[in-house]
């Protein structure tokens, strides 16, 4: 499998044509290459990457990395979980406070979204100082090294804090009150700083006297970044979303220049990507050097501008998706770069080449796999939807890695490699599908069978058949089993995953003749492919022999569910000792090796199930759940464990000794597995979303912290732990928050995969580990913190509580009252069935009795009854009310609990239903209870359901009215009463009030026509006083033939149309009312003429200076119709003038 691009430069050898840059850089061999690929940058956080000094630090998820880049290559040297796990790192930056600007960063300061910000020493891991005076999401820090006590924090309302955290003086400033995206302080001038916001604003700011100096309003867009010029302090450039670069003069504070994105670039062969095909698209900028900048391309190119021509180079063989931040580190003159594609990428400042790539996750390391036929590739399996597979042999390029997510939709839970077919990965995932990618065709093919629930364990193996088939003669790995969390195993044949999978399960219950098996929850294959280990969810082990699955024996491990198992290898000469060891983890804390020598080497001619239950050896140490056993392919007898207390653990098998701890993850940890290269190299992974590589024998401890585990336990068991939900599974799911804020709805939360189903009595127990250091200088003790937050979210799951609590309490009595229990039991059983009713005097116990209530449900149906009378009578004395009905009605005392809830007001519907036992009077009787309580409740809907079926209609209408749901009382009345009935015109006009007084005269009017009191209706739609309410009521007056009241309201209409002016609507008006009086029509000519044609100041001059009859008449000649009418009306001259002068009276 190729990596992604072509790096030529060797991390090994120097080249001497080809420098870097003049940095000696430390070269890492590769017995010293302990490393950690990290968790992904959070994504479109634009400050989330800062370099200083040959370091560069990120936030992922809810922590923070520092890689050490003077080394060749760069390695992680320094993590600490920086908020709590549903909480994301938003910012960061290293800070020296050191007068020499050239010596390395000493502290780190990291911002998250609940608005902390905190400065820690990164020698020590302790908090220096903090402060949560923001109230909203944090989206830039700044720091520089001219203002070395400073931090300048912006959050999304706009309000910027300057924060000395040496003297610990912090300044609030709100230049603006919008979302605040970008913080650049000038690395020339001390109280200098460029804030960028949503708008696209970007403010010019004094940090010590809080003023704004001024503000550049060039972009139309969200500014994402700013960046300054690295030697003149009055220059900076600024990329917005509006897809423009822009360079500012803090001198003259104007736009110098201005250059916009190209649309596409033609960068891939496949297709020319451009801006327009990113659903969110994303820009970043970085000013390296005199002439040049280098901005990103939302396909995760990089553009190289000539500043002075602003002509642009694509640097393409990087990214291949959003970029979120660049950053320079002038130490050894490299770029970073961090982006959607989870790589961080190291590129030369000459010619932006790519020199190293760092893959990070996205999500848990949920599973590793490795073969010696690969020795140096391993396969991890991510809860980012991704198959990683790690070369750590590459020379070239140590962090060689290649990405696979086809055909894989959600997270990978579990990988596994072909023992003989090389490149051949089966993967299972959360959603319960089981394929397999060749890296060779680079294809994949999903099996058509699939789990119900969460994939937990794959392993190649031989066709298993029933006895009716044929076995080959020679043994063939081409099969793949999977268990999920259901507890079934499927068996797919590679090749065919299109044909239907095997139920394993079936198989074994058919051929043992077993009635009920257990829930299956791992398998594993003996290195000889004769004997099979299957794990169950009751933590025994069963043992069949291969291929028909003839079941040899039993094992008997754990008491809860076994997560891991594993063989001991054939890889040694000598295995005399333990070529049949069994090492087992599960839900407990504790590891267990069992020798199966016996089972195994039975005589084929007499199987017979063993059963053992003696273990070899107990590895006690860890404090939490074994999540992973794996023994060593290099020595024999050793073994590495890993837990949910946050370590993993070597031990020395034989000696039951530890050989090393590594404590060095930041969570919970869920794989582990041994290099087939090194002896004491290892590789696990967990929920920090990191893989680590290290040694066991450079680990500073050698055993896990447990006294302090066992302090924490003895403390924590005071408290009554909740028991699992039923169907917990033996490993749990997060989702994970990497995708934009528009994508998910949510930021990440705990999520318990309950796929599996454990026995009723395993509850799950969780110690946190206090004593966590540092081993080789790479990652800490915090993984202590973040695993009690962890397990404090799932503690406060509420437990279910049993119906029979007097019994639950009695069944978890001691021993020895139980052993007492089961003599009396039996005396009284005897007794009765000799002669019936002598068992309470025989025995001297009276079967679901108080005292004995337990024993009630062993006896006969008296003792039944009498059992869940004391059970119900206990209920009725604590006041749970619903319970004691339950028990009642089981006893088939329904008059009963239905009197009971009708005395404490708690009747609801099972008891309504059920009330028909009891017979028509007590189902009457009921309905009528629960309607009239379902009425003091307020639930009016559901209370006029019951009144109806027990036929009270004027009960419903009158709890309407009472409560003033007028329109349901009507709704209901109008449905149910006879036309004519008097209480529906009551509810109209009672309706009708109501709405007329809410100023709803339309409705009221509907209301008085609806019951026939057409005079008030009328009354109601004139009340608004307007043209159209008039007419309206004009139009119902002449609809019943009111002539009288059609004359008033004509007239009235008239007037109001005139003063509206809508002259048209009166013509038709007068047309239709031909007995409207003339002073109205006259009214309506001059009014129109007046205000239409002529301006009211001319016609008065016109009056004054010339009276000539003639003139007046020209004046009127644009509408002769009007003026004929006019003079037809009148005696010209005198009356024009007196109609006149009476309009402009009216006017």
């Amino acid at each position: 499998m190729k990596p992604k691009g072509n790096i030529n430069e060797n991390w090994r050898v120097s080249n001497e044509n080809d420098k870097i840059s003049e940095y000696a850089f430390e070269e890492v061999t590769e017995d010293e290459f302990n490393c950690v690929l990290p968790s992904s940058p959070n994504w479109y956080c634009n400050n989330i990457l800062h370099s200083y000094n040959g370091y560069f630090a990120f936030g992922g998820k809810n922590a923070c990395f520092i890689f050490d880049m003077k080394k060749k290559p760069p390695i992680c040297t320094w993590s600490m979980v920086g908020a709590t796990f549903s909480i994301r790192v938003t910012a960061v930056s290293l800070l020296s406070t050191f007068e020499d600007p050239s010596k390395e960063p000493d502290m780190l300061a990291f911002a998250a979204e609940d608005g902390h910000l905190k400065v820690v020493n990164i020698a020590n891991k302790t908090t220096v100082t903090e402060h949560k005076k923001h109230m909203a999401k944090i989206t830039s820090i700044s720091w520089t090294h001219v203002n070395k006590t400073t931090i300048i924090s912006g959050d999304e309302k706009g309000v910027i804090l300057v924060w000395d955290f040496v003297n610990k003086i912090c300044n609030v400033w709100t230049p603006l009150q919008t979302m605040l995206t970008y913080i650049s302080s000038s690395p020339h001038s001390a109280d200098i700083a460029a804030f960028g916001y949503m708008n696209g604003n970007i403010i010019l700011g004094d940090t010590k006297k809080l003023n704004i100096l001024h503000t550049f309003k060039n972009h139309i867009n969200e500014v994402c970044h700013i960046s300054w010029h690295p030697f003149e302090g009055d220059q900076f450039v600024s990329i917005a979303k509006d897809k423009t670069l822009r360079i500012y003069s803090t001198t003259d504070k104007i736009l110098r220049k201005s250059f916009t994105t190209p649309r596409n670039i033609g960068s891939r062969n496949n297709s020319n990507k451009n801006t327009q095909q990113t659903s969110k698209p994303y820009f970043t900028v970085l000013w390296l050097d005199n002439d040049r900048i280098v901005s990103s391309f939302p396909t995760g190119e990089l553009l190289s501008w000539d500043i002075n021509s602003g002509k642009w180079k694509a640097i393409t063989n990087g990214h291949n998706r959003i970029i979120f931040c660049l950053r320079k580190d002038d130490l050894t003159n490299q770029l970073i770069s961090v982006s959607m594609d989870r790589m961080i990428l190291i590129h030369k400042t000459s010619n932006l080449k790519v020199v190293q790539r760092i893959p990070t996750f996205g999500g848990f390391v949920y599973s590793l796999s490795s073969v010696p036929q690969d020795p140096h590739r391993f396969a991890v399996g991510v809860g980012d939807n991704t198959i990683r597979v790690w070369s750590t042999g590459d020379q070239a390029d140590p962090y060689n890695s290649a990405s696979i997510w086809h055909s894989i939709k959600t997270k990978v839970t579990v990988i596994q490699y072909h023992p003989t077919k090389e490149g051949i990965i089966a993967f299972g995932t959360e959603d319960g599908h089981v394929g397999c990618y060749s890296s060779i065709t680079q294809k994949s093919d999903v099996s058509t069978s699939y789990h119900k629930k969460t994939v937990y364990a794959l392993e190649w193996g031989p066709c298993s058949c029933s006895k009716e088939e044929q076995e080959d003669e020679k043994v063939k790995v081409n099969c793949l089993y999977s268990v999920g969390g259901e507890g079934m195993i499927l068996m797919h044949k590679l090749g065919a995953f299109n044909q239907k999978a095997v139920d394993i399960g079936a198989l074994i219950k058919k051929h043992n003749h077993i009635t009920s098996p257990p829930s299956r929850s791992e398998i594993k294959w003996h290195q000889s492919y004769q004997f099979v280990a299957i794990g169950n969810e009751d933590g025994t082990i069963d043992v069949f022999d291969a291929p028909y699955l003839t079941l040899l024996g039993h094992i008997q491990a754990h008491k809860k569910i076994i997560n891991s198992i594993d063989w001991h290898h054939d890889f040694t000469a000598d295995l005399s000792d333990c070529s049949f060891w069994i090492a087992s983890g599960s839900n407990e804390e504790t590891v267990c090796v069992y020798d199966a020598r016996s089972i195994c080497l039975q005589e084929k001619s007499s199987i017979k199930a063993i059963t053992v239950d003696t273990p070899y050896q107990i590895l006690t140490g860890h404090s939490s759940r074994i999540t992973k056993v794996k023994w060593s392919p290099h020595a024999i007898g050793v073994l590495a464990s890993s837990s949910y207390d946050g370590s993993i653990q070597v031990w020395d098998v034989k000696k039951n000794e530890g050989l090393g701890n590594y404590r060095g993850h930041l969570g919970r940890v869920h794989c582990v597995a041994w290099s087939y290269v090194s002896s004491d190299v290892l590789l696990s992974g967990g929920e920090d979303f990191c893989l680590h590589r290290w040694r066991y024998t450079e680990t500073k401890d050698k055993m896990p912290p447990s006294s302090k585990s066992k302090q924490s336990k003895t403390r924590k068991k005071k408290k009554k732990d909740a028991p699992e939900k039923d169907g917990e599974s033996k490993k749990e799911l997060i989702q994970t928050d990497e995708k934009p804020p528009e994508e998910s709805s949510k930021p990440a939360t705990l999520e318990e995969a309950s796929n599996q189903q454990p026995s009723q009595k395993a509850s799950q127990e969780r110690t946190t580990v206090k004593d966590y250091s540092n081993v080789n200088g790479v990652l800490s003790d915090d993984g202590v913190e973040f695993v009690e937050q962890l397990d404090g979210k799932h503690r406060g799951k509420k437990p279910k509580v049993s119906l029979l609590k007097l019994s639950s309490i009695a069944d978890s009595k001691k021993k020895e009252l139980m052993q007492e229990d089961c003599i009396n039991l039996a005396t009284y059983l005897k007794a009765e069935s000799t002669k019936l009713g002598s068992g309470c005097e025989k025995a001297g116990i009276t079967p679901g009795s108080e005292e004995h209530v337990n024993l009630g449900l062993y006896t006969d149906r008296k003792g039944v009854f009498t059992m869940l009378s004391t059970e119900s009578q206990n209920h009725k004395e604590s006041g749970s009310i619903d319970k004691y009905n339950h028990l009642q009605i089981w006893q088939n005392s329904i008059p009963a609990a239905i009197e009971h809830a009708v005395k404490n007001k708690c009747l609801n519907d099972s008891l309504v239903a059920l009330s028909p036992l009891g017979g028509y009077d007590l189902w009457l009787s009921t309905c009528m209870k629960y309607a009239e309580q379902l009425e003091e409740r307020s639930n009016f809907s559901m209370a006029a359901n019951y009144y109806m079926m027990s036929g009270d209609f004027n009960r419903v209408i009158n709890m309407f009215k009472a409560n003033n749901f007028i329109k349901e009382a009507l709704t209901f009345a109008k449905s149910h009463l006879p036309k004519g009935d008097p209480t529906l015109t009551e509810l109209y006009l009672l309706w009708a009030k109501k709405l007329s007084n809410e100023n709803s005269y339309e409705n009221a009017a509907e209301c008085y026509l609806a019951c026939g009191h057409t005079d008030d209706a009328i009354t109601m739609l004139s009340k608004r006083n307007d043209a159209n309410a008039i007419m309206t009521a004009l139009k119902v007056a002449a609809i019943y033939e009111m002539t009288e009241k059609c004359d008033q309201l004509s007239t009235k209409a008239a007037k109001a149309l005139l003063q509206e002016q809508r002259w048209s609507t009166c013509f038709e008006l007068m047309k239709e009312r031909p007995a409207l009086p003339m002073i109205n029509k006259i009214q309506l000519v001059v009014g129109e003429i007046l205000l239409d044609y002529v301006d009211r100041k001319q016609l008065l001059t016109l009056f004054l200076e010339d009276t000539d009859n003639h003139q007046t008449h020209r004046c009127f000649s644009r509408k002769s119709k009007l003026v004929d009418l006019i003079v037809a009306c009148t005696t010209p001259p005198t009356g024009v003038f007196y109609i006149l002068n009476f309009a402009l009276s009216f006017q």
